[in-house]
């Protein structure tokens, strides 16, 4: 739950003991906020134990999530947990959720949430505020963007579960090959370099795309493309007047640069079709220079039974364009309860 627990993972350039803990802590922190808040939504089972029903997405990091569900059912043995697992997709599994939560569902107690839903969840009355059980005491042991996401008219609707960042994965053993310990400041000079890498491995028969990411129609599109737009100065709404902006100026050069220079470029024309699990298997299995992902794919790319180049991997903060900044979409995922 600390700070330094969060982030120790980034630091550290892993995403394994400490992400677990912090996990952990977070789920049976709120898990325990909501048993004592039981209302009748949640049922006793014949030997008296009290059965929580969770609903999250599809795990990226199954083990973990394993874990997590083992630790907490051993330190409260009074509480079963039954699991049900929804699509991967955030976009499908909000459209899951949220079927379930109009028609009033008995098997929905405790449910993860994506960074932008808790407005949504709170304002249509799917979710319990937690002020009571959560107090200002417990808040500032969490990051403060953590908390502002699950704020909502001045209540608290979830507790962060764990945080993600957008993060460039690369080839390092490619980069050192090519470039020694140059990496890309920003997105053209990333094109520019995955473009050299891909010509020179072409030679030794070594066919690679310069780069992966996720650009399906769905939220992590969106997530993609604030990154882009964002780094370049850009904006999604006008922070002064509250009109969209998508128009403006470096808007519209970020949203061009990925038109001209990723898409069918330094990206196959596939990645119109790739999530998380398609982009990061290109890279995987060998077949690109540079990645766009989450902190989850730093394990799964170094995992020598399921990636080709386990130990060949770097990460770094992501590009910006010449005169932005570096921007990371997303934030922290989250757990909330029904109301």
């Amino acid at each position: 739950m600390r700070k330094e627990l969060e982030m120790t993972g980034m630091q550290n350039g892993t995403f394994g003991k400490n992400t677990l803990k912090t996990s952990v802590v977070s789920f049976a922190c709120f898990c325990l906020i909501f048993t004592l808040s039981l209302t009748g939504c949640t049922k006793k089972t014949e030997d008296s134990k009290t059965t929580l029903h969770v609903v999250t997405w599809k795990a990226n990091i199954p083990a973990a999530w394993d874990e997590i569900f083992r630790i907490f059912e051993e330190e409260n043995p009074d509480i079963v947990v039954q699991r049900e697992t929804g699509p991967h997709s955030s976009t499908a599994f909000h459209d899951m959720l949220t079927q379930k939560l109009k028609n009033k569902s008995a098997d929905v107690d405790v449910f993860l949430m994506d960074v932008i839903w808790p407005p949504e969840f709170a304002a249509a009355g799917w979710a319990s505020p937690l002020d009571d059980l959560f107090p200002e005491s417990e808040r500032r042991m969490f990051l403060d963007g953590s908390i502002l996401a699950n704020t909502y008219q001045g209540k608290i609707y979830g507790v962060p579960l764990f945080v993600d960042s957008g993060i460039l994965y690369y080839r390092k053993d490619l980069m050192e090959k090519h470039y020694g310990p140059v990496l890309p400041r920003t997105w053209h000079d990333m094109v520019n370099q995955a473009r050299v890498i891909v010509s020179e491995e072409a030679k030794a028969k070594n066919e690679i795309y310069g780069f992966s990411g996720q650009f399906k129609q769905y939220e992590g599109l969106v997530c993609d493309m604030m990154e882009y737009i964002l780094s370049n100065g850009g904006a999604i709404l006008d922070p002064d007047s509250g009109q969209p902006a998508l128009a403006s100026p470096p808007a519209v050069e970020a949203v061009r640069f990925v038109r001209d220079y990723i898409i069918g470029k330094a990206a196959p024309e596939g990645v119109l079709t790739y999530q998380e699990p398609e982009s990061l298997d290109l890279f995987i299995q060998g077949k690109a220079v540079f990645h766009r992902n989450w902190p989850y794919a730093w394990e799964v790319s170094n995992d020598p039974e399921r990636s080709k180049i386990a130990g060949k991997v770097g990460i770094m903060r992501l590009p910006h364009f010449e005169g932005g900044n570096f921007k990371s979409r997303k934030g922290p995922d989250q757990k909330g309860a029904i109301q």
